[in-house]
């Protein structure tokens, strides 16, 4: 599922030359695995913005084919997928509008609720 996301989230133009990245150096994506494994367990759009943040000063997102050619991850991709991947709730306990449960994780039923409460 990762590296579905990887290709996913990548710039257009990375995608097909992706596999001799890897084969040039097997670490070449190590930044934009640590940026998925991060998204995954986001809560909210601040969350979302931190791992963003914190991906885009990864160590290991320097150099010229990183940088100034794009052979990453695009942030902006990673967000647009997320928004459209993650369910989005609203909590009658929460003063926000709304709350973003991590990937993978059903969206609560009413019976669940009750038991909270």
């Amino acid at each position: 599922m990762g590296r579905h996301i990887l290709n996913r989230a990548l710039y257009l133009h990375t995608r097909p030359i992706a596999w001799f990245l890897r084969l040039l150096d097997g670490n070449y994506f190590a930044a934009d695995t640590d940026f998925i494994d991060t998204v995954s367990s986001v809560r909210g759009e601040a969350e979302l913005y931190d791992a963003c943040v914190d991906y885009i000063h990864h160590p290991d997102n320097r150099g010229f084919m990183r940088r100034g050619l794009h052979l990453r991850t695009s942030t902006a991709r990673m967000q647009r997928l997320v928004r459209t991947t993650l369910s989005i709730t609203i909590d009658p306990h929460n003063d926000d509008q709304g709350t973003i449960l991590p990937m993978g994780k059903p969206k609560p039923t009413g019976a669940e609720n009750r038991l909270e409460e």
